[in-house]
């Protein structure tokens, strides 16, 4: 909702909030914040993302904020305080990269224990983009993610999609999902994940 000459009328967040509850209701839900942070809504205020959350509870909404590795201190602590606050657990994004590095374990116990959460009360995603026939397998990205049955849930984001639309005329058409097609293969072969 904007006011007079495209300005966020100063009750926007009462309006974000209030959109959040009609279109999702109470059920988890996974907020980025680092997705919202900037916008004019939350103010200038460095307390911005703990008083959207914070609304989110008042409101009745089980929202979950979400981080990622390398996220600068500040916000990872304004996180840490939305987390405590809601009392849902915190959700992180760890993209596919991060597990490549030989020091992925360190950087995610690192961050969990400023976070100050027990893996118990987090929500791993990796963020595995396109796959393409090059891409790891899933168990790669299971063995190389530490502690995982220790987390409270695990998801890996895949896609896919041709690397152009050249010569795909207007209306509809299938892409092979080949996220999928790897990730049943996986879980159905002898060895699974």
């Amino acid at each position: 909702r904007r006011g007079k000459g495209g300005v966020p009328a100063g009750d926007d967040l009462s309006v974000v909030v209030e959109q959040i509850v009609d279109c999702w209701g109470s059920a988890p839900i996974f907020i980025d914040a680092a997705m919202v942070r900037g916008v004019p809504y939350l103010g200038t205020n460095s307390r911005a993302v703990e008083h959207f959350f914070e609304a989110l509870a008042f409101a009745g909404v089980q929202a979950i904020p979400v981080t990622r590795p390398g996220q600068a201190p500040s916000f990872q602590s304004s996180i840490r305080e939305a987390a405590r606050m809601a009392g849902h657990g915190i959700a992180l994004r760890v993209p596919l990269v991060n597990l490549r590095t030989p020091s992925r374990g360190r950087e995610l116990h690192e961050l969990v224990a400023h976070l100050g959460m027990e893996p118990g009360r987090l929500d791993v995603i990796v963020e595995y983009g396109l796959v393409s026939e090059e891409a790891p397998s899933f168990s790669y990205i299971c063995h190389r993610l530490p502690d995982l049955r220790g987390w409270r849930t695990f998801t890996a984001l895949a896609g896919s999609f041709p690397p152009d639309l050249m010569g795909l005329r207007v209306g509809e058409h299938e892409v092979q999902r080949e996220e999928w097609k790897r990730w049943a293969a996986e879980i159905t072969s002898p060895s699974g994940l």
